[in-house]
Order: C-alpha cells, then structure tokens, then sequence
C-alpha cells in the first residue's frame, strides 16, 4: 500500500478571539467532509486525528499559519493518540487495532501493535512505563507491553460500559463514562474502580495539567475537578462551546478542536476566581523591582506565575512568608495562581 505523506493543505488560519473566554482559533479547515477528534503534543507540533477520512494530521504550534499537514492516511477511523517519545500510537476504532507511527522518521510507516475481533475496537489510549493501556468496545481495559513484540495484550478491568478515554495521573486510570468519571488505582493488588463525579452529561474526553483533570461535557463547555479534593467540585473552564473535543495541554495552555477546528486557550488570571480561604493572603511589597513575599498561607501551597497573555512563567511551592525571586522578570503584570485555582496580581517594575 502506498502511503502519501506531508500533504500541505490550503486554509484559511483564524487568530479570533471567542466570546471573552480569551479562546483563539488556530486553524479552520477549508474542508467538511471531516472530523478532528483527538490530539497529541510533541515537540512543537500538534497532531490531530482526522476521524472520518482516517488521516493523521500535524501543524506547528509556533506557527499555525504555515498550513496542516497530513502526516499519514488510510487509516479506519482513529479515535485516540497518544506519544511515548516520538512514537505516536494510533487507536483505530473501525480497524479494530492499535497502530504505531514514529514521527521522526522521513517517511513514517505503520506498524500494528495489537488486533482485535471483528466486533471489537480501541478507543481510548495512555501511556503507563512500559505498558500502553487501551479501552476496548466501551466497556474494558487493556493494556499491552510495548517493549515485547511477542506480549499478548492483558485484561486490567472489565464491566465498565461505557468508556470513551482514558487518562493517568500518576498511578491513579480516570475513565470518561459519559454521565460520570470513574478512577482505578493501578498499583493496587484488587484492581477496583470508582466514581468521582457523576451527574454530568456526554463526557467523552480527558486530559490532565497541575494536578487538575479537564474533561468535556454538555456538548458545549470543558470542566474541571482537582483530584486531591475528597470530593472534587467542577469548575466550569470555558462554555458556549461547540461541541469541543482533543482536549491536551502544553506549556499551560489548553488545545481542543471543534469540527474541522482548531483552538487554544491559555487561561486569563483574575481575582473573580479568588476563595475566601485565601482572602487574607498579600504580596508585598507590590509593586516590586526585585523580589515577592507571601504572607498569610496556612500551609505549604503550589503556585505558578503568568504574564497577562496567559503564558507561563514560573512554578515553585511556598510557605507562609516565602520569597519569590522576580528580578528577571520584565516590568509588567503578572498573575500568582495558586493550585485550587485562586491567584493574587502583581507588579514588576
């Protein structure tokens, strides 16, 4: 089979901003007889599953106006990605299996890492050390060594209909159920799952950045839920969406696609979003030339600093009156964000 690769696409790139959710769009397809569905980061470059023509495609991050690429074709109806260094690995749900593509190489070729029955797909995909894991016809997992070409593919857990992702952080699986997300511990003996949060609607995909899990859902917002709370509360991200999908982080910002769409996010900090559990929290002195200190934490807290655009600038943890080195930030305002998502605004003289 002959495998046409790096097909430069003509479109036509959009750099709006949706309603005042600081949501840019990056690409918009000229194209629709196609469905972007799910992505992967690597490196600079964005790669998207083209789930109605089977077709990879990539564009580069710094710059989305140099056109999308098909990277790979004939393809049965990809449903997830995921990266392990530069193998990208490939669910094919009408395929019924799991395929592999290096993307370092010139001429990327596949390579079939598991097959299933005729009645059987993969749709969800994540990388776990040496073990990829795949959830297979909506209701089990699986998880395959991918260092042994000879390993057969080993049940994890089965009796969850439906699952349409998943995602680790750390040893904990999160599955999206559609009307739930449910958790399994993997490093446990009894492997066992949970629901964290239900009464929520069409959750279908996942992703995870500073020990938060974003996910999708009512076909027109992506949600939140920090998982180290006992009873994690969603935090609606960002709403009157259409029905978004991809979800991925990188460098702090948030990607997802709409149809034949690509958008980014990278979230304006403010002090709507500040709690009362931090309302006696300062920086002083602000402004500042050289250097912040924190007073009024009651424990150790996880911080990050953004510039006004949203990007990332730092990360640390600090204590009540801990100092934070700013001297070679340049003069502006900057943002505090704490992990539960309050943050206090500073400036950089």
């Amino acid at each position: 089979m002959k495998i046409k690769l790096l097909i430069l696409i003509i479109y036509f790139p959009f750099f709006t901003k949706v309603n005042s959710q600081n949501v840019e769009q990056l690409i918009n397809a000229p194209f629709d007889n196609d469905q972007f569905g799910s992505t992967a980061i690597n490196g600079d470059f964005m790669y998207i599953a083209g789930e109605y023509l089977g077709k990879i495609y990539k564009i580069d991050l710094t710059d989305p106006a140099s056109g999308l690429i098909t990277v790979i074709e004939n393809l049965s109806a990809p449903s997830d990605l995921v990266f392990n260094n530069d193998d990208l690995y490939i669910a094919e749900f009408g395929g019924h299996k799991i395929s592999m593509i290096n993307v370092a190489d010139a001429l990327p070729t596949l390579t079939t890492i598991t097959t299933t029955n005729q009645f059987q797909g993969p749709i969800g995909l994540a990388i776990k050390g040496d073990h990829l894991y795949y959830s297979l016809n909506y209701d089990s997992i699986y998880k395959i060594d991918i260092n042994d070409n000879t390993a057969s593919p080993q049940l994890v857990i089965d009796g969850l209909n439906p699952i349409f992702d998943i995602e680790f952080i750390n040893n904990e699986l999160f599955c999206a159920r559609g009307l739930k997300i449910s958790k399994i511990d993997i490093s446990s003996t009894t492997i066992t799952y949970s629901d964290i949060i239900d009464n929520i609607y069409d959750v279908e995909k996942l992703t995870s950045n500073e020990g938060f899990l974003y996910y999708n859902s009512d076909f027109d917002k992506i949600s939140k839920i920090d998982i180290t709370a006992n009873n994690p509360n969603p935090t609606t991200v960002l709403t009157n969406l259409n029905i978004p999908y991809g979800l991925t982080f990188n460098n702090n910002c948030l990607y997802f696609t709409e149809n034949v769409k690509v958008f980014k996010s990278c979230e304006v900090l403010s002090l709507e979003n500040f709690s009362s559990e931090f309302s006696n929290i300062y920086i002083y002195p602000n402004p500042t030339r050289h250097s912040i200190t924190i007073k009024n934490i009651k424990k150790k807290e996880y911080y990050s600093i953004y510039n006004v655009l949203g990007l990332h600038i730092k990360s640390g943890i600090i204590n009540d009156n801990t100092e934070i080195n700013v001297a070679n930030l340049v003069s502006g305002v900057y943002f505090l964000k704490f992990k539960n998502g309050s943050n206090l605004k500073f400036i950089k003289e």
